[in-house]
């Protein structure tokens, strides 16, 4: 069976509905200490998933398709830093770890 890329950008609409709402939220309500640029991903891959059926149907635009790539790299750079900050901040947490006294 052949399927259309439109397919899965219509899923790709709905989930990037919900990955921008996510990202509005964590920077309304301020979540975590680094709540704007986690918000930031979100909202990133979310246009991402919003513009997706449009980016496929019009294929042949090099400009929707470039500003889509970087828009998503952009995001991906954001959770990169993100995860790794969070690697580095909990493992200074777990340095003093010790087992329970029985």
């Amino acid at each position: 069976m052949h399927y259309p890329l439109s397919e899965n950008g219509i899923y790709g609409f709905f989930a990037g509905l919900v990955s921008l709402l996510i990202g509005l939220r964590f920077i309304n309500l301020g979540l975590i200490p680094i709540a704007v640029p986690a918000g930031t991903g979100f909202i990133l891959v979310g246009l991402g998933g919003i513009f997706a059926v449009p980016t496929l149907y019009f294929k042949e635009n090099r400009l929707l398709r470039t500003v889509g790539a970087i828009v998503l790299i952009v995001a991906a750079l954001i959770f990169a830093f993100i995860g790794l900050s969070s690697y580095w901040a909990h493992l200074a947490n777990f340095s003093t770890w010790q087992t329970m006294p029985k």
